[in-house]
């Protein structure tokens, strides 16, 4: 009789933990589903050049600024300020767009998150 108390015992803690296990999944489902919704911003680098001073205070309209890549290498896209792909830069109806052509690895994400 007591091995039988102790069996209906178990198997109600087995059966409170399942619940728990599941509630925390249904949980975690909805925290995520919230985040969905969320607006980071995308920004897509041409280039980098350092510019003196001097030479950045005599810009004027229809100044070129001369970036050292050449017109086919990728471009960087950043999501909130941090690498996430590469690609290239295209031309839609007069507008320019950006094609993926590489994710940047979990391995090289996580130090850049880490350090901001």
């Amino acid at each position: 009789m007591q091995n039988s108390v102790n069996h209906k015992k178990q198997i109600s803690k087995i059966n409170d933990q399942e619940n728990i296990l599941i509630q925390d999944k249904n949980k975690s489902a909805y925290n995520i589903n919230r985040l969905m919704d969320l607006k980071l911003p995308i920004s897509v680098e041409l280039g980098r050049k350092p510019m003196l001073l001097k030479d950045i205070i005599d810009l004027k309209p229809g100044a070129v600024i001369e970036l050292k890549k050449f017109s086919h290498e990728p471009v960087d896209i950043y999501i909130d300020n941090k690498k996430f792909a590469e690609g290239e830069v295209v031309e839609i109806a007069n507008n320019l767009g950006v094609r993926i052509t590489a994710l940047v690895g979990p391995d090289d994400r996580i130090p850049d998150l880490i350090n901001h």
